[in-house]
């Protein structure tokens, strides 16, 4: 039973799948235990039995009330739903995601609903402590009315968007940096599995997934990533959220439209299969380090060579590359003289306002 979101102030109503009795069950009692502890957000639909329904294959419908800041409207979203060029996109079907899932953890146990505020503030915010054990949780809606971005930033979410929020850890603060060129490498695979007629998908340092539509001669942007994190108990916990272009028109491009042949794309495929590839490489980097990924990721992205000026230099330096810690590398081509670059953190623009400091 997936149940249809009503909005009455900032209430979201989500179903809770998960892909198996065993997850179910567990994110059922995480929940409950939210609930418990903060019962001013997290409300758990009491007419519902997790074990029972558990047993019976039937889907746990959970009440979720955020607070009246997450409330909010995001603009470009077509009164029907819909937007002028979008490939026609039918609800998410949480099932076919299930199938096509073949984690061993990260997202056997999800929330969707049709609408909500905003699966980020939901899984950092409301559940930040939640963590379901064998299960990592994830939330995924068909149109978000207040979709965040980094800082301030909003993201418009309109149908046919692929937008959601996973919760994952980390015991090093140094893996944080390297999480999002992960989490970017993902989408990238994900896509190429689960539609490989997807044509010039590529990165922008450091967050940002973009696009060369054909016949055009910028990229525009067609998905980001943002992560954010709480130190608690000796770990990081850390919420992901990603939003792709897959079928809706606007407010860029998307994927479908990136296709030979426009074609409805499958949301349940991209995300399961980016939740596969999320799955394996973090295994990778946990023994290796981001090495194995450099090439790759360096293959894709849009700065090598790229000439950028930095407000402490009075010659642009050339991108080559990212450091040990993560940030840009960059070269004077007079000098030689190496800079790791990173942003101030109050632009949009990442390749504005740079800080440098010499290697």
């Amino acid at each position: 039973m997936a149940a249809a979101a009503t909005r009455t102030g900032v209430r979201d109503v989500l179903s809770l799948y998960a892909a198996s009795a065993t997850c179910r069950t567990a994110a059922w009692e995480a929940l409950k235990g939210a609930a418990a502890k903060s019962a001013a957000v997290v409300a758990i639909d009491e007419s519902a039995d997790g074990e029972a329904q558990a047993e019976s294959g039937d889907d746990a419908v959970v009440e979720l009330r955020l607070g009246d800041e997450a409330d909010g409207g995001v603009a470009g979203v077509e009164e029907d739903g819909t937007s002028e060029g979008a490939v026609d996109d039918g609800p998410f079907e949480p099932h076919m995601y299930l199938a096509a899932l073949e984690t061993k953890h990260i997202g056997r146990a999800m929330l969707y609903a049709g609408e909500v505020t905003s699966t980020q503030t939901l899984l950092h915010k409301h559940l930040g402590r939640v963590r379901v054990p064998g299960a990592g949780l994830i939330a995924t809606a068909d149109v978000q009315n207040a979709g965040r971005g980094r800082r301030t930033n909003t993201w418009d979410s309109p149908v046919g968007c692929l937008m959601f929020s996973v919760q994952l850890e980390a015991k090093r603060g140094e893996v944080l940096v390297f999480l999002q060129y992960l989490l970017s490498l993902a989408v990238l695979r994900g896509v190429k599995l689960a539609a490989p007629q997807v044509e010039g998908l590529r990165l922008k340092w450091p967050n940002d997934i973009y696009a060369i539509p054909p016949g055009a001669d910028e990229p525009v942007k067609v998905g980001g990533v943002i992560c954010e994190s709480v130190y608690s108990d000796g770990k990081f916990n850390i919420t992901a959220g990603i939003g792709v272009n897959v079928n809706n028109a606007q407010p860029t491009v998307s994927l479908a439209q990136l296709a030979p042949a426009p074609t409805r794309i499958r949301r349940e495929a991209v995300l399961a299969a980016t939740l596969n590839e999320l799955e394996a490489a973090l295994a990778v980097f946990e023994s290796e380090g981001f090495a194995p990924f450099e090439a790759e990721y360096l293959d894709a992205w849009l700065h090598t060579g790229q000439q950028v000026r930095v407000d402490s230099l009075i010659a642009p330096v050339t991108v080559v590359g990212l450091t040990d810690s993560g940030y840009l590398k960059a070269e004077d081509p007079a000098t030689g003289t190496a800079y790791e670059l990173q942003p101030d953190g109050n632009r949009f623009d990442f390749f504005q306002g740079l800080i440098s400091s010499a290697l």
